[in-house]
């Protein structure tokens, strides 16, 4: 068995008191994201990640954004619901690649020295790039932190506030 590390158990500990503070019971939540009850509670020990359609459903409920269930970033910042687009991994390629592309420009690299840096190889790239698969949340997590953006806006289309 996978030992948790403290990064898991903080996610855990974060998703549990936002449900907890939302007044909602893990059955509660278990039903609106269409997940069972051991789900919730296994996203909640920090053994598993919720997946982008989960993680909105969380963030719509709890009232918090994505970046604080996962990073705890900015826990007094409110998730702007109303511009929150509906998951989809082909938008998620579209906001990838063209963050990506200014990346590499910003940082003067090619895109082969991008990706080593961000640990991806070419061809899980492309697939990011043209929507035809998604990263492993853990994984989208680096790449937010890789392309400076968070994840609410390379999940969710949510543009930062300045």
């Amino acid at each position: 068995m996978k030992k948790r590390n403290e990064y898991d158990k903080k996610r855990g500990t974060r998703l549990r008191e936002a449900r907890k503070n939302s007044g909602m019971t893990v059955l509660e939540i278990a039903e609106k994201c269409n997940r069972t009850r051991s789900a919730i509670v296994a996203y909640e020990c920090g053994r598993n990640y919720p997946t982008p359609e989960v993680l909105q459903n969380m963030m719509e409920n709890y009232n918090v954004t994505s970046d604080y269930i996962m990073k705890g970033e900015e826990p007094g910042k409110k998730p702007n619901i109303e511009k929150m687009k509906p998951f989809s991994k082909k938008e998620f390629g579209k906001r990838y690649k063209e963050r990506f592309k200014e990346i590499k420009e910003i940082r003067s690299m090619t895109r082969d020295k991008l990706l080593e840096e961000m640990g991806i190889d070419v061809s899980s790239h492309h697939r990011y790039g043209k929507g035809e698969e998604m990263p492993h949340m853990e994984r989208i997590i680096d790449i937010a932190d890789e392309l400076e953006r968070t994840i609410d806006y390379l999940l969710y289309g949510i543009e930062e506030k300045e």
